[in-house]
């Protein structure tokens, strides 16, 4: 598989994002203790959409951008490669028999399918970006 860099893969594959400021969530209320701003994204590419929850921790002083959504999805979606659940926990740090770890797992699963469909025949540049060059 070649690889690319970002501007190489946007000027191949124009892609846009709208991010809308939802609300903030206090520690207390997030399953995983984790004050954060929460965004609804939506990710256009070729004609499709993929709508999205997306949430950045209180250091971040600005809505996501484009670069840093495509960078976080690419960096998920290498993760469900893997052969099985239980090798993916064992490579990211989480506890074979963590059902949070197992959700976690699935959702990257999702998101993968459903970038699948946004990119079509571009998935596999997606997968390509080379985020050193």
């Amino acid at each position: 598989m070649r690889t690319v860099n970002y501007n190489d893969f946007i000027r191949e594959c124009p892609t846009k994002l709208v991010s809308t400021f939802q609300r903030y969530v206090p520690a207390s209320e997030d399953d995983s203790k984790w004050e954060h701003n929460l965004y609804k994204c939506v990710l256009k590419h070729g004609g499709r959409q993929y709508t999205f929850s997306y949430r950045m921790g209180m250091g971040h002083t600005s809505p996501p951008d484009l670069k840093m959504v495509i960078e976080n999805m690419q960096s998920d979606s290498s993760g469900v490669e893997y052969s099985s659940f239980e090798e993916w926990a064992r490579d990211h740090g989480y506890d074979e028999d963590s059902r949070r770890a197992e959700k976690i797992y699935h959702a990257c699963e999702e998101q993968t399918r459903r970038l699948e469909t946004l990119f079509g025949e571009h998935f596999e540049t997606f997968q390509a970006i080379d985020w050193n060059e």
